[in-house]
């Protein structure tokens, strides 16, 4: 029994202390823990988070993902430079299209400080926050079973298997992977870090009574205000963290705190920063497009969808097999009846509810008060998303298990101690079935990294658990092999998509593009015409059709798109610059010239512009003005064996054929094939 004993160990009832039962015992003798032996303890921790990062080893090696991590990372500009300006952004505003969670973008502007674009820091820094949980989840588990003592002794003496085994399934669940191997949800980790150990001040808090935490004397009072601190820092993390001070409700209930005015008006504070920060995340998810229009969904299917999500969550906490990381909501079209599972899962949810009442009807009040718990628990952390407010193009997603496993997994490991206590004949069969799921999550975990290593295995793997009326994966498997470069391996997703009619001119525009490669310009212009149609003002468009357009020969065409695009974007330099060229190829070489003295004035750097300037200048009629141009690349590009030749041919226009040759040779020095012919002449010119 723990040293620090609390001191309400009462029933609910004041009236009547009543006799607490458990599963009648038939043998002293249970599973052989020693809990105090601290070298025990100590060593199934390090065993725990020695398993842990094998299952998650893998990680270090992943790439970003194109779903999100541009947005929280490599494309977010307040992370690149941790100056005052940006903390001021990263701290007090949304940042990211649908989520406040200021912490997790600090830390995550930490991370691109050390390493950039290099994806491991940041996988293994996700890795470390969720081993320090692990020892939170056991740490809060074994305190919780020195508290019930008062009605589950045997929780007590058994702590170190309860919070073992509870440790173990957290750590290696494969349904934590997407917390963990995808850096975005840097916020799951994080925001339980805090969470979890704002649950253990609690519990030291509901002692009443002073402690000492590295040889600091804390009192109660001290102990409320660390733990109000933890709650807003892991809201700061995730908004998900509003669900605290129910659970804080439910902590009191497994605890069996008389239920007095004190146990309301102690939490009033968390519950009004939990509307508060839940209101600002409503209001952020409603303006950028995130919650879906209440009429989109019909009551009746929310409902549903609700209950389908609460079954489907624990469903996979025992049989995690198939994952998709990508869930679409059923197909609802109208007429399409919903599949016969989700009717089946209100009556499902009952049953389960049933569950610890009829244990209060057995009078197993300890039974009945941790599986009540455990449930209440697992809802509380997933009530806000189980899509009756349908929010995201999820119907469910593993991330949300993260934090709400606890409950479910505490209530079940409890149980197995108590049949192992009450059935000894069957303690060796639960130890191997638990040691059998054990090892079968931590395989299905570690596999479950690797399909989170890139784009291409991850969208692979949703598109071959998902079926086709969810576009969003082939879209984004597209996308990531056309910004690889690997055209041809698009092909496939972007004609899909194409006959499912999406409305996407990326989709037409890319696969425009990828005709044109193909030379098959006619179903390129279709695409691009098809691309307009559905986007009429992005200049990339108009810039891409006109050089498909330039490569059919028709230059008066292209002209026009050229035109069009720099009209639409007058910022962007591609359009001017190839309307630049084309204009050059049509030999309005003065219109050209401006285009270039545009480009120049923008990007003095760029010195490619200063060649082509003069290519248009020298084949203008003005070889004068083009030497110029030439001559000052030339001072910063010695060895630009192009301009070296150009610049000869410029002087020989102006009959000052030394100058004319000695170009010329050092071009040739620099690799350019200078006509032989051509040099004889400048040669004998210069003889003579």
């Amino acid at each position: 029994m723990s040293a620090n004993k609390p001191k309400y160990n009462k029933q609910v009832s004041a009236k009547k202390p009543k006799v607490v039962t458990t599963l009648p015992v038939k043998k002293s003798e249970s599973f052989n823990f020693s809990s105090s032996s601290k070298e025990l303890k100590y060593g199934i921790v390090a065993g725990i988070l020695i398993l842990t990062f094998w299952c998650y080893h893998y990680s270090l090696h992943n790439q970003f993902l194109n779903w999100d991590d541009g947005l929280y990372v490599f494309g977010n500009k307040y992370l690149k430079n941790l100056t005052w300006e940006n903390l001021k952004m990263i701290l007090f505003h949304s940042i990211t299209p649908s989520n406040y969670h200021p912490l997790t973008m600090l830390s995550l502007a930490i991370n691109w400080h050390f390493s950039h674009n290099s994806p491991p820091l940041y996988y293994l820094t996700n890795i470390f926050i969720h081993m320090a949980n692990i020892i939170l989840v056991f740490l809060l588990v074994t305190k919780l079973c020195e508290r019930i003592v008062s009605y589950s002794p045997q929780a007590a003496k058994h702590k170190l298997f309860i919070a073992s085994f509870c440790a173990l399934w957290f750590a290696v669940h494969p349904m934590h992977v997407e917390s963990i191997s995808w850096v975005s949800e840097r916020k799951d980790v994080l925001y339980a870090f805090f969470y979890l150990l704002g649950l253990i001040a609690y519990l030291r808090y509901t002692e009443n009574k002073t402690s000492t935490i590295l040889g600091i004397k804390v009192s109660t009072n001290g102990w409320y205000g660390i733990t109000f601190l933890l709650f807003l820092l892991s809201c700061l993390s995730k908004p998900m963290a509003v669900s605290f001070p129910l659970i804080m409700f439910t902590i009191d209930f497994l605890l069996g705190r008389k239920w007095e005015r004190k146990i309301i008006t102690e939490k009033m504070l968390f519950l009004a920063c939990s509307i508060f920060f839940g209101l600002v995340a409503y209001r952020i998810q409603k303006e950028s497009g995130a919650v879906a229009d209440f009429h989109t969904i019909n009551l009746p299917d929310r409902i549903l969808f609700t209950f389908y999500g609460f079954n489907m969550y624990l469903v996979r906490l025992f049989y995690p097999v198939h994952l998709n990381a990508f869930a679409p909501y059923p197909n609802l079209q109208p007429g399409v009846t919903l599949p016969m599972l989700f009717y089946i899962m209100p009556i499902a949810t009952l049953l389960l509810w049933a569950v610890p009442f009829y244990f209060k009807w057995k009078k197993m009040d300890a039974l009945f008060r941790v599986t009540l718990f455990g449930l209440s628990f697992y809802f509380l952390n997933v009530v806000f998303v189980l899509q009756f407010i349908s929010c995201g193009d999820a119907i469910i997603a593993d991330r949300y298990t993260y934090t709400a496993y606890f409950g479910p997994v505490f209530a079940i490991i409890y149980l197995a101690n108590e049949c192992m206590i009450a059935i000894p004949a069957i303690k060796n069969w639960l130890i191997g079935l638990l040691a059998a799921l054990s090892v079968m999550f931590a395989v299905l975990c570690e596999a479950r990294t690797k399909v989170w290593h890139n784009p291409e295995t991850f969208w692979s793997d949703v598109i071959v658990k998902s079926d086709m009326h969810s576009q969003l994966p082939y879209l984004n498997l597209g996308n990531y092999f056309v910004d690889s470069g690997k055209y041809e391996k698009s092909y496939p997703e972007y004609s899909l998509l194409a006959r499912l009619g999406m409305k996407d001119d990326g989709v037409y525009r890319n696969l425009a593009m990828i005709y044109g490669l193909h030379h098959q310009y006619d179903s390129s212009l279709y695409c691009f015409s098809k691309a307009i149609e559905y986007d009429s003002t992005n200049a990339s468009i108009y810039t891409n059709r006109a050089i498909t357009y330039a490569n059919m020969g028709k230059f008066d065409l292209a002209l026009k798109d050229f035109n069009k695009a720099y009209l639409l974007d007058t910022t962007k330099n591609l359009a001017l610059e190839q309307r630049a060229g084309m204009l050059t190829q049509l030999e309005q070489f003065k219109d050209a010239v401006n285009d270039y003295n545009k480009l120049i004035m923008r990007e003095p750097k760029e010195l490619s512009f200063y060649l082509q300037r003069g290519n248009a200048l020298l084949d203008g009629g003005n070889p004068e003005a083009a030497t110029h141009d030439y001559l000052y690349l030339l001072e910063l590009q010695p060895d630009n064996g192009t301009a070296m030749y150009n610049l000869s041919i410029a002087y020989d226009k102006l009959r000052d054929e030394k100058n004319a040759l000695n170009y010329a040779v050092k071009a040739t020095q620099n690799k350019v094939q200078v006509p032989a012919d051509y040099l004889i002449r400048l040669q004998k010119l210069v003889s003579h």
